[in-house]
């Protein structure tokens, strides 16, 4: 697009993330100055039980000091290589202690593409069993079960803030209706 970057140094780094600044020199010639996060590729599951429930997990946020109902989502960038079909499977393991019968992706999105550069893969799983035993217990995150149509109300009155979560099942809901789930 014609950006060109003059200088890229990394401000902060953790396991989870990385905090990049540039400096830049845009189309108009005006040096620009930005900052943002690296993140890369992500997953994100929308779990759809035999029963048609959609299996969410319930976690505390600090930064909003709120409970947000949230799908399984994680990074790929720990396992450069790994099919995102395979970080799907993991995660849902992980997340929800579940596995599935059928997996599908439904499309892609930018999580915040004003403060990083992370692309979110939906993915569909159908079929979807959970293990007797949950996943570890953590006093932060609920393993919640609720049927697709009430969940698409959640979303519709603004009663499901976590953006990414609704996104990602309103991008399923036409393929929820084709297999019968609305």
């Amino acid at each position: 697009m014609g950006w060109r970057v003059v200088e890229s140094r990394t401000a902060f780094e953790n396991s989870l993330l990385l905090l990049r600044d540039l400096a830049l020199n845009p189309p108009n010639g005006e040096p620009s100055h930005c900052t943002y996060v690296e993140r890369g590729p992500a997953v994100m599951v929308l779990p759809v039980t035999h029963q048609g429930e959609i299996v969410m997990m319930r976690q505390f946020r600090f930064p909003v000091d709120e409970w947000c109902l949230e799908l399984p989502m994680g990074t790929a960038v720990e396992t450069p290589g790994k099919p995102l079909h395979a970080v799907v499977a993991e995660e849902l393991e992980a997340d929800i202690g579940g596995s599935f019968d059928a997996l599908e992706e439904v499309g892609s999105f930018y999580t915040s593409p004003a403060l990083s550069d992370e692309s979110c893969h939906v993915f569909l799983a159908v079929g979807v069993s959970m293990r007797l035993a949950p996943p570890e217990a953590r006093d932060d995150v609920r393993i919640v079960r609720k049927p697709v149509a009430e969940v698409v109300q959640l979303i519709r009155c603004g009663r499901l803030k976590h953006g990414p979560t609704a996104l990602a099942i309103l991008l399923c809901e036409p393929r929820l209706l084709e297999l019968g789930f609305i």
